[in-house]
């Protein structure tokens, strides 16, 4: 039998490794990349700490080593928020707004060769397939049964 969602994780782990590949070049990991491209693409290219745990859905302690690893780089800065003051700001520095070129940049290639390969209609289904497993995958599973 074979298994849409099983062929998708390997997809994703598959494409994982290439921006992996991709961001060693530059000394960094795919998701400190990712981050860059994110808070790139925030206005004044800054967020909170939490919104980066949000879009990545990843813990807050290992947002934390994260982050604080790209501030020792030189990749960001951290502030604490001046309305709530258990809340970071994090901002990207001059030497990662370059590297967030450097990613869109790619990011663009790779949605431009995916472009030449399907048409707009297809990859509005693949879009629709990809929202429905992100917001509804998990509902109703429990024990590994779908109820």
């Amino acid at each position: 039998m074979h298994y849409l969602e099983k062929q998708l994780h390997q997809t994703a782990n598959h494409l994982g490794w290439k921006f992996d590949q991709f961001a060693a070049e530059y000394d960094l990991t795919g998701q400190q990349l990712s981050t860059i491209d994110f808070l790139a693409n925030q206005p004044q290219w800054q967020s909170t700490q939490h919104a980066i745990e949000v879009e990545f859905n990843i813990k807050r302690s290992t947002t934390t080593k994260m982050l604080q690893r790209m501030e020792k780089a030189g990749l960001i800065v951290r502030k604490t928020a001046n309305q709530d003051h258990r809340s970071k700001i994090v901002a990207l520095t001059p030497h990662a707004k370059q590297l967030a070129k450097t990613a869109r940049q790619y990011l663009i290639m790779r949605q431009q060769r995916l472009e030449k390969r399907f048409s707009p209609q297809e990859l509005a289904i693949f879009e629709q397939i990809l929202a429905y497993l992100q917001e509804k995958s998990d509902v109703g599973e429990t024990n590994g049964k779908n109820q």
